[in-house]
């Protein structure tokens, strides 16, 4: 499928894109780097709820998303990443747009450090294009869960519900 707004393809993940989403992510200084494993199983099991926009020959971005067990009706965004030489151009949005269309979710969660104002105007934007409410303010995962890993509280992100059909 084409992006409205560009000239990316996206498309769903598969095993074998996994190394190329890790080295992506490795070299996107702001987000936190998964095992490769992680990337390799999350196109294996997770493809449907996932979505890589590719430029040319090359994966400009990617979404890994799931629907939790307990809530089949959400579904929730792992992480999202733009390379930096397409960042500021709204292909996080436009990713995050047409991975919703096509999963049909009533929810859309994440969990978001409260320092992380890009996620925070990516989600609020998701929440505008839908016309959906949206809180931030449950503090999901206290920085205490982290351990002796030095990490900011995670804050649930929840968009809903969506009127997508």
């Amino acid at each position: 499928m084409k992006s409205r707004k560009s000239s990316y393809t996206f498309r769903h993940p598969c095993a074998a894109d996994g190394g190329k989403l890790w080295e992506l992510v490795r070299n996107t200084p702001a987000l936190d780097l998964n095992s490769a494993y992680y990337y390799i199983y999350f196109g294996h099991a997770f493809s449907q709820t996932s979505l890589i926009a590719e430029k040319g020959e090359s994966i400009a971005g990617f979404i890994t998303g799931l629907r939790p067990p307990e809530k089949p009706d959400c579904l929730f965004i792992w992480q999202v990443c733009v390379s930096t030489a397409c960042q500021g151009q709204g292909l996080g949005l436009s990713m995050l747009d047409a991975l919703t269309r096509k999963v049909q979710p009533r929810w859309v969660e994440a969990t978001v450090t409260p320092s992380n104002r890009a996620s925070i105007a990516l989600f609020t934007a998701l929440a505008r294009t839908h016309k959906a409410p949206w809180t931030f303010q449950e503090e999901i995962f206290p920085a205490s869960c982290f351990g002796a890993a030095s990490h900011e509280a995670e804050i649930l992100f929840s968009i809903g519900p969506l009127a997508i059909h």
